[in-house]
């Protein structure tokens, strides 16, 4: 699933997570963060699309999520804008509770420490 949104990723991406106030920017910095939360759940799946619809063009869409890391249940929303050249241009992560958001966190820090 990550390879198939990755490709779909401008060159100048921007993604913004709760896990920092920094965006990670670019192509594969933001494949590289997405690949790296795939890794960390030990669930991982999209149960519902919104779309918006108030103009000819859809430009901004939400992914709602469900994931586990643990015994941690994490739920949350992927906001993503479309560019002229129908690539992802930002993406925009929201999720909670803290809780999960921290499991998830030293989860990635305990993978990328090995």
């Amino acid at each position: 699933m990550v390879d198939a949104a990755a490709a779909e990723l401008s060159p100048d991406v921007v993604m913004l997570n709760p896990a920092t106030d920094d965006p990670v920017v670019g192509h594969e910095a933001v494949a590289d963060a997405l690949r790296a939360v795939e890794g960390a759940c030990d669930e991982f799946q999209h149960t519902h699309l919104l779309a918006e619809l108030s103009s000819d063009r859809t430009s901004l869409w939400g992914l709602v999520f469900e994931a586990r890391v643990g015994e941690a249940k994490l739920r949350g929303i992927d906001l993503i804008e479309i560019n002229e050249q129908d690539r992802i241009a930002r993406f925009e992560v929201a999720a909670r509770p803290i809780a999960a958001l921290m499991a998830l966190g030293n989860r990635m820090k305990e993978s990328q420490a090995t």
